[in-house]
């Protein structure tokens, strides 16, 4: 399977749980005002609290645990690029790239004001 075939599995995955839980949003209000209709008993939360853990568990489906990443082969291997290309740009292992340069002290900047500014 390709890149693009992955890349738009996986966004239609992203898109379906958004619209999952937006849809879990709206009907959430819907449930909390006809309950408000009948204040002598709260019913609302019984069916925000399943459809809340279905929307839970389809976000997991999707984006995973969080912080599971971090544990995988790939995730070390992309840190170690990472650190790589940034002790080989910023940072030369070599002593001969190393410069001292001298500081040049700027002249302090005048303030430019007239006469007319002050009160």
């Amino acid at each position: 399977m390709d890149t693009y075939t992955k890349a738009k599995r996986r966004v239609q995955k992203k898109k379906g749980f958004f619209s999952h839980l937006s849809i879990y949003l709206v009907m959430s209000v819907f449930f909390v005002i006809i309950n408000a209709m009948e204040p002598h008993e709260v019913w609302c939360v019984y069916p925000i609290a399943s459809w809340g853990i279905g929307v839970a568990i389809h976000y997991l489906g999707v984006f995973g645990f969080p912080f599971t990443r971090i544990l995988s082969d790939e995730w070390e291997e992309e840190e170690i690029a990472k650190e790589m290309d940034r002790l080989e740009h910023d940072y030369p292992l070599e002593e001969d790239h190393l410069e001292l340069r001298e500081v040049h002290k700027r002249k302090p900047a005048v303030p430019k004001y007239d006469e007319r500014d002050f009160v």
